[in-house]
């Protein structure tokens, strides 16, 4: 949130426009974290947990 509010101070965030965006790229970080960044072939994994959790909105 802190690199949020100084990207938008700095108008290089645009608040109304980017909060999906970092919404998105959050729950793809935690769905990566949560099948284990350092196994890559299990991104397929984060992917449909990203595509479920989505669905579920």
């Amino acid at each position: 949130m802190v690199i949020a509010a100084c990207l938008a101070a700095s108008g290089q965030l645009d608040p109304a426009q980017d909060r999906v965006e970092l919404e998105e790229r959050s729950t793809w970080l935690g769905c990566l974290e949560s099948a284990g960044v350092d196994n890559w072939p299990d991104v397929d994994v984060a992917r449909e947990m990203r595509d479920e959790r989505e669905a579920s909105r």
